[in-house]
């Protein structure tokens, strides 16, 4: 009885993976679900290199592995995927291992109580006759490409206020820094005013106007403390880290900034505004719908299933079995026949959900375009200030210059001199402020153009 029992364990391995491997033959093959989504930022992508800033370089890798909405983005990603696998597993046989016993007389043919045991895989296995399955894959993975495109979008958005608040913070220690030197040179004037004014030279009006300026300069000083205060504790936030932890990093970076030469962001071209992230993830969750409403249109149609039963079976002394190793293939066709618009009510739904995917991804599309025009037009607009800008400290520098030599040569006074230089120093200023302007219209022009990331086109 052990030897035949052994033969029946042996007979019953070898059968179950053979009959396992003939099963497998027959599952359809399934779509591919992506998996090899990897996101990250590469050296010669980087279009941001245009303005020399290593602390923007250094930041943004930081911000990729450390910002928290991308961390929450990524998850969704992670459960989008997960959910596709579920879908994909539809394809496949549903294999389940089973063992029972029982005791009784009420099988056919048994006049007395009699044992029965049996064990085996028990296989299920769904035919995607009509489509229900590979619909709901479909959907699933333009789902998984609209949650990957989401998480670029994040990175897009994430990055965009990162770059955004470096200049705000490099702007903020220019202002503070120029503005301490203006404060020095109206200092000056005040004094040389407060000396002729004393001395009858001059009308007292002169030296009332300046101490006005100054202190009108005096208080960009707090706005600009301020200002450096509140990007820092913003950019740590955006990298996740506590307050004052970029203290050392910030207080080693280099106060001023550069912005982009015009001739090498003058072209735009729009057409890789259809690649900005939101406009792909409207795309597949578009796409999803579609897939939702082929799934709900499909549950209407029969569905055919097979099943299967391979095992062993051990009995009573005298009670009549097959023998072993016991097995059997059934199988069933389910029609829906009356289910109280259910069905239909489901198809409905998925109708009116697939004109909203498609009035939202028009809808993004224009909001695109037109953030892309808005931002050109400001940055054009910020490049031609900046230029005038420029031009009028070229013209302050030469008017120093030509005060500075005729008060040497005794043609002029201190007064001039000093003026001249306060001048000079609010150009500074305003220079200070143009630039920044420009940049962050350069910035909000890649992020309309959905280039914030990376140039996708070079991609």
């Amino acid at each position: 009885m052990n030897m035949i029992q052994k033969n029946n364990k042996v007979i019953f391995i070898f059968s179950s993976f053979i009959f396992l491997l003939m099963l497998e033959g027959c599952v359809p093959s399934s779509r591919t679900i992506r998996e090899d989504i990897q996101f990250g930022l590469k050296s010669e992508q980087q279009w941001w290199s245009v303005f020399n800033d290593h602390l923007m370089n250094d930041l943004a890798n930081q911000l990729i592995k450390q910002n928290i909405d991308i961390k929450i983005a990524q998850t969704r990603l992670e459960e989008a995927k997960a959910f596709a696998r579920i879908a994909n597993s539809g394809f496949f046989p549903n294999i389940s291992a089973t063992a029972n016993a029982s005791r009784g007389n009420n099988t056919l043919g048994l006049g007395k109580p009699a044992s029965i045991m049996e064990g085996g895989f028990f296989t299920s296995w769904e035919i995607d006759a009509f489509g229900q399955t590979r619909t709901q894959l479909d959907a699933s993975i333009n789902r998984v490409e609209a949650r990957s495109a989401s998480v670029e979008e994040i990175m897009d958005s994430v990055l965009a206020e990162l770059f955004l608040t470096i200049i705000e913070w490099h702007r903020a220690k220019q202002v503070l820094k120029d503005a301490s030197n203006l404060l020095s040179s109206q200092d000056n004037q005040l004094k040389l005013f407060s000396t002729r004014v004393k001395a009858g030279l001059i009308d007292a009006s002169f030296l009332s106007r300046a101490a006005a300026q100054r202190a009108q300069t005096a208080t960009l000083i707090p706005f600009a403390q301020a200002s450096i205060e509140a990007s820092q504790y913003k950019i740590e936030q955006l990298l996740g880290k506590q307050p004052g932890e970029l203290s050392n990093t910030l207080s080693n970076a280099s106060d001023t900034f550069t912005v982009p030469n015009m001739k090498e962001t003058i072209e735009v071209n729009f057409s890789i505004i259809c690649t900005r992230p939101d406009i792909r993830a409207a795309k597949f969750e578009m796409l999803a719908a579609q897939s939702d409403l082929a799934k709900a249109e499909a549950d209407v149609w029969p569905r055919i299933s097979l099943s299967a039963f391979f095992g062993v079976r051990d009995t009573s002394d005298g009670v009549i079995s097959a023998s072993n190793p016991i097995w059997s293939i059934a199988s069933s066709i389910i029609a829906p026949v009356l289910n109280f618009e259910r069905l239909n009510g489901a198809i409905d739904v998925a109708n009116a959900r697939e004109k909203q995917s498609i009035f939202v991804y028009k809808n993004v599309v224009l909001t695109a375009i037109r953030e892309a025009k808005t931002a050109l037009s400001d940055y054009l607009s910020s490049i031609n200030v900046l230029n005038q800008q420029e031009q009028a400290l070229i013209h302050r520098k030469m008017t120093v210059a030509l005060v500075s030599k005729r008060f040497e040569r005794g043609l002029t006074d201190m007064i001039d001199l000093t003026t001249a230089q306060s001048e000079l120093n609010q150009a500074t200023l305003l220079m200070v402020e143009s630039k920044a302007s420009c940049a962050i219209a350069y910035i909000r022009l890649q992020k309309a153009l959905g280039r914030t990331l990376y140039d996708r086109n070079q991609s």
